[in-house]
């Protein structure tokens, strides 16, 4: 019942966030210069927030009707499970052939009514050095129309 409420008031704009001012400021001014990164990495603890922008973010990418990067319009919050967005849980995809068929077809065009074809690398910290080769020429090779955004937890020693 918990997982379900904290999914349901998961904020779905960057406005809606709470605590995140600075960071959304720096997202926004990001992406509209004329050097937007194909990769952006998260990294934090648990809860702070780095799921949440990356959702936030792949949907944003495919919103033309927004006014702000990050504030999407209610029909495309509505329709986001028809872009192309994949969340890939690097958890289970730990070697290096099951993370390149997770990620097939990056270097290939969004699928139709998409405007990018986003990859959401979630547990990013669990991946195993093959399955991070394996995303090392993605990353730095693919089309301007493709975006990964990396989910790693941050761990501190106590």
């Amino acid at each position: 019942m918990s997982d379900e409420l904290s999914i349901s008031m998961r904020p779905r704009t960057f406005d809606s966030m709470v605590g995140a001012k600075k960071l959304v400021r720096q997202i926004r001014k990001i992406v509209s210069s004329d050097k937007v990164p194909k990769a952006w990495m998260f990294s934090g603890e648990t809860g702070s927030g780095k799921t949440t922008i990356a959702r936030i973010m792949a949907v944003a990418f495919q919103c033309t009707h927004h006014k702000d990067f990050g504030n999407t319009c209610t029909h495309c919050r509505r329709h986001s499970n028809e872009f192309d967005i994949t969340e890939i849980n690097c958890a289970k995809y730990t070697g290096k052939v099951e993370m390149e068929d997770a990620i097939s077809g990056y270097d290939y065009a969004p699928k139709p009514g998409s405007l990018q074809r986003v990859y959401i690398l979630d547990e990013a910290h669990k991946s195993s050095d093959s399955s991070q080769n394996a995303l090392l020429k993605p990353t730095e090779d693919c089309p301007r129309t493709t975006k990964f955004i990396i989910r790693s937890e941050e761990h501190t020693s106590e």
